[in-house]
């Protein structure tokens, strides 16, 4: 029984000993009623958990009375215990049809009406609980759709390559006016241009790639589009998820490329998303199944439910705590601000959490907690997430055993300097000095669109802020390391 809370139960019989039951457990309060109206007005005014009727009264017509709490919706909140001798077996079976959920024969003894009482009322607990996680559920899970929908680039999901849902984006950049005409369409028939090289790889479910390709529309008009293509294990599902963004002109028109830099990454924000969500809905459909299990074998332990509904509960708040830091990554404000810049970090890790963990990356951060500054807050978060994404990915492509990230802030006059040190081994001297040139990369074609660090400089730029790279080797637990370093300084104010 849950402590410091008290049930209402409202008791419609006669010779009923309230006070005993009271003795035997104090959460209880008792209402009586002694007619219809009153039964409704208890149930209308009163939070009533349960609601006690001895069927063998004479004048009540319990079935009608049923079928007016049913009606009043007062059902769904409260539960029907029914007293009966059973010498009337068809209204018995009635008022059970009826709505009530169980029965106790009588003359009854206090001790096994209490208990059933007890068990009664856990039950309502229980069942309120899980609807309202459910409930909690259902509205994250609305976030993400919605975080989809509210996407300004195609974004498509395919299962066995089969397509299961697309946002208005992804219909519009094929020439559909609706969605649905894309859905159960094979990869294929979408991009349908796709070069056998690429097919091989959009077919795999464990190589993740970003490419350039063009598509014919429903009315026959070919874009050049850019594909950012990730696979995930959603749930026990294998999930392919395609974010598709037209760059017809993107070469000629640097605001586009701006564009491209920022929605070529958000396939690979969906695919982080998947990741940070993966484990929580794990452990709420791990918790959730052992519920209904324990209830239908009759089995149910209070303390091992009450446990598992906290466990669901703190997985929900996290799945809504992770939707809404993804929220504000792509929300498109472009004005300035004053915020503490261990909380831009803090917020460009969380939004890479899944990768880093997957990765084993260790972030090493040394800063100032309460150091402020003022410039447009999104575009140092994109910034940081470029630098460190990069670094992720130069530390899993080298295969280093020791995969290490160091953030340092410090502040010099009235300039802020950020610097990201890892330990993947350095850049080349021979092509250092052209990483922030358009379309430079040293990664693989399929994994790079060159562009990432090109825009950094860009966004800096525009932040009166500058960006420089070396190679630095250092020391960290008696180890000697060799990497990249990339420090940012921008103005204060």
């Amino acid at each position: 029984m849950i402590k410091n809370i008290i049930h209402n139960i409202l008791i419609v019989a006669d010779d009923f000993d309230s006070d005993a039951i009271i003795q035997a457990n104090k959460n209880y309060k008792f209402l009586k009623a002694s007619n219809k109206s009153q039964i409704i007005e208890r149930l209308k005014n009163n939070n009533i958990s349960l609601v006690i009727f001895d069927i063998d009264l004479y004048g009540f017509d319990f079935v009608d009375i049923l079928d007016t709490l049913k009606e009043k919706e007062f059902l769904e909140k409260s539960l029907v215990l029914v007293l009966s001798n059973i010498e009337n077996v068809q209204l018995l079976k009635d008022v059970l049809e009826k709505g009530a959920t169980t029965f106790v024969k009588t003359p009854f003894i206090n001790a096994e009406l209490t208990l059933k009482i007890e068990l009664l009322i856990k039950k309502l607990v229980d069942k309120h609980l899980i609807l309202k996680q459910q409930k909690d559920i259902e509205n994250n899970l609305n976030k993400l759709q919605e975080f989809i929908d509210s996407s300004i680039n195609a974004m498509y999901i395919f299962e066995n390559n089969i397509c299961i849902e697309c946002n208005y984006e992804g219909s519009v950049l094929l020439g559909f006016k609706r969605k649905k005409e894309i859905i159960n369409k094979h990869i294929f028939d979408i991009f349908n241009t796709v070069s056998q090289e690429h097919q091989e790889l959009l077919l795999s479910n464990t190589v993740e790639h970003n490419f350039q390709t063009t598509v014919t529309s429903k009315d026959n008009q070919t874009y050049h589009i850019q594909i950012k293509e990730r696979n995930i294990l959603f749930d026990t599902e294998k999930l392919k998820i395609i974010s598709a963004m037209d760059i017809t002109d993107i070469k000629r028109n640097e605001k586009i490329i701006a564009q491209k830099s920022k929605l070529a990454s958000m396939g690979e924000m969906i695919g982080n998303i998947a990741h940070q969500w993966r484990q929580p809905l794990t452990a709420i459909s791990i918790a959730a199944s052992g519920i209904k299990l324990m209830h239908e074998f009759g089995i149910e332990n209070q303390n091992e439910t009450m446990e598992s509904l906290d466990n669901i509960v703190k997985n929900t708040k996290y799945l809504s705590t992770t939707i809404e830091d993804f929220q504000n990554f792509i929300r498109n404000d472009r004005e300035s601000s004053t915020f503490f810049i261990k909380d831009v970090i803090q917020s460009a890790l969380m939004i890479i959490d899944a990768n880093l963990k997957l990765e084993n990356v260790q972030i090493f951060k040394n800063y100032t907690e309460d150091l402020e500054i003022t410039t447009i807050q999104n575009d140092l978060v994109q910034i940081l997430l470029n630098i460190i994404n990069n670094a992720i990915d130069a530390l899993k492509e080298k295969q280093k055993a020791d995969k290490l990230i160091f953030i340092n802030v410090y502040t010099e006059k009235s300039v802020v300097y950020i610097s990201l040190l890892d330990s993947a081994g350095g850049i080349s001297e021979k092509i250092i000095d052209k990483i922030f040139e358009p379309y430079f990369t040293t990664k693989h074609q399929a994994q790079g669109t060159g562009l990432g660090l090109y825009m950094t400089h860009q966004i800096i730029s525009k932040l009166d802020g500058k960006i420089e790279v070396s190679n630095k080797s250092f020391i960290h637990d008696t180890k000697q390391y060799h990497g990249a370093k990339f420090t940012i300084s921008l103005p204060l104010v």
